[in-house]
């Protein structure tokens, strides 16, 4: 591109040469040159001493017409070109971003000035150049970051091509061993590459890529060694850090010099792979030739190192986890098998053969064996109560052998007999084994028992035969000690469970009797003013937990009453109420209970002369009967009756049922008689608690009144807002409103209620009106009816709804200042208790607007008193100080102003003194120091109109600005605009009708 610049531009431009130069640091060097003229210097240094250094020093373009004219001056460094008899030069510099990158040289022999047109064109081929220049960086930049790019690209890809096969091969490292040696030699472009693991004492050699079949016998013959520092992979092991032999010719200690001639090889790096700090092999490269490995290589080589250690430890952890794995299948093989027993243990409490089938499956499939049977013992022989795994003609061999007495010809006879396991390796071997031909036909030559044990005693046992010879492992003797303990569990839950049911069928009975109990004493207590729920409920329990009929009967001194039966049918109610009620006779069972105050057993009725209602009982359809007395204080007051249809005694338990029955039957009875005892009691008490409660609540309505006005002695709302609130409350008001008279209206000064109310003109016609005019209570029945005599009040009644209406007035020393009215919205008279409760309020809202009246003109007279008293203790004091300071007048002119503060409750006070030509500032008092600073500053000066002090003395009265912003005659801006002052009072001092000063509070 140069040389293509520098011919055009030499021809176009009529040049004799043309040369193109490049900057290098602060130097400039030819890089293209046209025409036939050898340059004398080849490189220059950029300055202002050669044309073309000066065109890149000023970065601008040196345009020489004459040479020889300027040579010894300005360009001594260009003799050379005089030399050779140049005259004409331009050098146009190469800018990029405004600094100078190279020049463009050309020459004439001839004195001739370089054209406008030349000039311009030199200046687009400099452009091109720099575009060239730049070009060309941008390329070889972008060429070098393609490198980089495309290196990294190749080094990420073996990584992830290495982390792939890690993942793909949890179990084996060699793949990845495999993976690393080929990537490692490839991206390092090396010969040949090994991976070596150490186990603590030998270095092996596990990988390698690009060996020959000799070079590789050669390795395989010096590997595995001992760990020492005559190879590379050696010390990397060694020293745990990178081993760099860039020519082993020249490494006195390397020890592999021969292989290294048969592989040919020169140079070797060894990175070594750590594991927490420790070594665990290593990776090595080599290459023919020798020379350092870049640090790139070297850290793409660590990568490989590090991930090479994950492999490894995936493999350790993958392997521990696999051998974990199989434990715990096993185990939870195991526990599957035991939570399969438990749930049979659980779901099947009252039969345990479900258990027994579960443990001869499990157990027969965990220990592998052939069959498992169960065995109980009873009565000195072994049952068997369970197989599992036999075919028909075995499980018929073990069902004729069984059962047989507990002895030493079966293995599980002998787990019985000595309460511990027992083993046959191989019962064809066995002499005393005496079921030899039902192990040929089931098909097992090894067998093992263990004991079934409760409490130390052998109850039965559990046997698992394998058709292999051999003993048992302890594994599989334990899980079948634990499958013994849970057939023992088994037994004795099965044995408990049944002496629970038992149990539960007496807790069950007894709980219904208390559940019968408890349901009595619930209706008693629900029911205390009639018994007769009591009796039904009775009735009901005693038939239902009898499995009978049941009756109550009631006696009331002379005659038995029928109150209450449970299980007869309505032919046998009806002949029931037929036959009752009678005199107790012995010829009921009923009358023979209250008659011998005990419990009576008919057994069978047809079989007793003495039974009178024979008839009764064949519509009832009873046979035999029960009675026990209900007794109160050793008298009977009734009976409770059982009646069966088959003859017999009840049992003593139902009697003692029936007795309890009794008693609380006694308790309902005694409860209804005492509760209407104490309901009329309660009555009375009622009532006259309810006046006392009534009266409480006036006596509080009217001490919280007072309260509020002994609280409120200067506002009288809060009091006028507690009468209207405590008498809707207490008057069974819905709506309370308080009015004051006013002129001609009564205005509300209070209310209480949803109604809306406001003011009302005073007027006969209407209730509040007429109870002001004629300064008496007013109380309608029907407000609504009243229209007659109350047209405007009657009409407002119907308005808002209301009907009786009560109106009292608030009178002061006999005349009406107010009233109070209590509205209710149904025609419900107020009681004269309500009507008296009204007019307390009343006298008390009168009370409480005295009060504050009162309160009011004492308050304005004490203020006034003290107010004087303060101005007279100021004179007074002023007066001491001028007593106290004949001879100095501004310890007065002090007291004065801090008096006239305090009294005028200014922020500030101010004197000042007048002497016919200028007001002076003379005492100042509670100023701050701004404002002190901007009086002094402000006086002495005129007195005028334009400050208050000045106005004062002026006119000889006292001036007010009530804000001096607002004053267009103020102008003392000192005060004006920088001070914090808005209000003035300035007072004259006057002495005998001529002012010497003024008093000015702010």
């Amino acid at each position: 591109m140069f040389d293509v610049i520098a011919e055009n531009a030499g021809r176009l431009c009529e040049a004799t040469d043309v040369h193109i130069w490049r900057r290098d640091g602060d130097r400039l060097r030819v890089v293209a040159s046209h025409g036939g003229m050898p340059l004398t210097r080849r490189e220059l240094t950029i300055g202002r001493h050669s044309v073309v250094g000066r065109a890149a020093h000023d970065r601008r373009m040196v345009h020489i017409e004459d040479l020889a004219g300027v040579l010894t001056s300005e360009f001594p460094d260009s003799t050379g070109m005089n030399e050779l008899g140049f005259r004409t030069i331009l050098a146009v510099p190469l800018l990029r971003e405004n600094q100078a990158i190279g020049v463009i040289m050309m020459r004439r022999r001839n004195v001739r000035r370089f054209s406008t047109r030349q000039l311009a064109l030199v200046r687009t081929f400099a452009d091109q150049a720099v575009i060239a220049i730049e070009n060309a960086r941008l390329f070889q930049e972008l060429e070098r970051k393609n490198r980089d790019l495309t290196e990294t690209l190749e080094q990420q890809t073996a990584t992830g091509e290495i982390l792939r096969v890690i993942s793909s091969s949890p179990q084996d490292v060699q793949p990845v061993f495999d993976t690393i040696a080929y990537s490692a030699r490839r991206l390092c472009e090396a010969e040949f590459a090994y991976v070596f693991r150490y186990d603590g004492a030998l270095v092996h050699l596990v990988a390698q890529h690009g060996l020959s079949s000799e070079s590789l016998k050669a390795l395989r013959n010096a590997w595995p060694a001992p760990l020492d520092g005559t190879t590379a992979a050696g010390r990397a092991i060694g020293d745990r850090m990178v081993a760099h032999i860039p020519d082993i010719w020249e490494d006195p200690t390397y020890g592999h010099n021969q292989i290294a001639a048969i592989a040919n090889f020169r140079s070797v790096v060894a990175i070594p792979m750590l594991r927490d700090g420790e070594p665990i092999g290593a990776i090595t490269v080599n290459r023919p030739h020798p020379g350092a490995f870049p640090s790139r290589l070297i850290e793409l080589l660590k990568t490989f190192a590090d991930q090479a250690v994950i492999a490894v430890e995936n493999v350790r952890l993958f392997t521990e986890l696999d051998a974990r794995n199989r434990d715990l299948t096993e185990t939870l093989d195991q526990q599957t098998a035991t939570g399969e027993i438990l749930r049979a243990i659980s779901g099947s409490p009252t039969d345990v053969q479900p258990v027994f089938d579960a443990i001869a499956r499990n157990a027969r499939r965990l220990c592998g064996g052939e069959f498992c049977q169960v065995f109980r013992v009873e009565d000195g022989q072994l049952h068997n109560v369970a197989n599992d795994g036999q075919n028909s003609e075995g499980l018929a061999a073990i069902r004729a052998a069984f059962p047989r007495p507990v002895d030493q010809g079966t293995s599980a006879g002998r787990a019985v007999l000595t309460a511990a396991v027992s083993q046959i390796s191989d019962v064809t071997t066995e002499p005393t084994y005496g079921t030899a031909g039902v192990a040929q036909m089931v098909g097992f030559r090894s067998i093992a028992s263990v004991p079934i044990l409760h409490d130390g005693a052998p109850i039965g046992a559990i046997a698992v035969g394998r058709g292999e010879v051999g003993r048992f492992p302890e594994g599989q003797i334990e899980l079948l000690k634990t499958f013994a303990e849970q057939a023992v569990i088994a037994i004795e839950n099965v044995r408990l469970f049944k002496e629970l049911e038992v149990r539960n069928r007496d807790l069950t009975e007894t709980l219904e009797q208390q559940t019968a109990t408890g349901e009595i004493l619930r209706v008693i207590s629900s029911s205390p003013t009639d018994a007769q729920p009591v009796f039904d409920t009775i009735a009901s329990s005693g038939g239902r937990l009898c499995d009978a009929r049941c009756f109550v009967f009631r006696f009331d001194g002379d005659q038995l009453h029928f109150v209450a039966q449970h299980g007869l049918s309505g032919d046998g109610v009806e002949a029931m109420r037929r036959a009752w009620p009678r005199t107790p006779t012995r010829g009921t069972a009923a009358g023979r209970a209250v008659l011998g105050r005990a419990a009576v057993h008919i057994a069978d009725i047809n079989r007793d002369p003495d039974y009178e209602l024979g008839t009764v009982a064949q519509a009832g359809a009873w046979r035999a009967t029960a009675a026990v007395p209900i007794m109160r204080d050793g008298a009977p007051i009734g009976v409770i009756s059982l009646l069966r249809s088959e003859p017999g005694l009840f049992s003593n338990r139902q009697i003692e049922l029936l007795r309890t029955f009794a008693d609380q039957a006694v308790i309902a009875i005694e409860n209804v008689r005492l509760f209407k005892e104490l309901e009329d009691r309660n009555s009375a008490l009622t009532e006259a608690h309810e006046q006392v409660t009534a009266a409480l609540e006036q006596q509080t309505a009217t001490a919280d009144i007072l309260r509020v006005i002994s609280s409120s002695p200067t506002d009288i709302q809060p009091v006028f807002d507690t009468i209207a609130r405590s008498a809707a409350r207490l008057c069974e008001a819905i709506d309370v409103a308080v009015f004051r008279v006013d002129e001609d209206m009564l205005r509300l000064v209070a209310h209480h209620g949803t109604n809306p109310v406001g003011d009302v003109p005073i007027q006969r016609g209407t209730i509040g009106g007429r109870t002001v005019l004629d300064r008496r209570m007013i109380h309608l029945e029907d407000a609504q009816a009243a229209g007659d005599e109350f047209p405007e009040g009657s009409a407002f009644a119907r308005e808002r709804g209301f009907r009786t209406d009560l109106s009292v007035p608030l009178l002061r020393e006999g005349a009406a200042i107010g009233n109070i009215q209590a509205l209710r919205n149904e025609i419900r008279p107020y009681s004269e208790q309500q009507i008296r409760l009204l007019q307390t309020f009343a006298d008390q809202a009168v009370i409480a607007i005295e009060n504050v009246r009162l309160f009011k003109e004492l308050e304005v007279r004490n203020r006034d008193l003290t107010q004087t008293l303060e101005q007279q203790t100021a004179t007074s004091e002023i007066l001491r100080v001028i007593s106290g300071s004949p001879t100095d007048v501004q310890p007065v002119f002090d007291t004065i102003v801090e008096r006239a503060h305090h009294l005028c409750d200014s922020d500030s006070a101010s004197l000042f003194t007048y002497d016919g030509s200028l007001v002076h500032l003379a005492a100042l008092d509670q100023t701050s120091s701004e404002q002190a600073q901007a009086l002094r500053s402000a006086y002495p000066r005129p007195a005028e109109q334009g400050h208050a002090t000045g106005r004062a003395i002026v006119t000889g009265r006292p001036v007010h600005i009530p804000d001096i912003r607002q004053d267009p005659a103020y102008t003392l801006e000192t005060l004006r605009g920088s001070v914090a002052l808005r209000t003035l009072l300035a007072v004259p001092m006057i002495r005998d009708g001529t002012p010497i000063g003024t008093i000015t509070v702010q």
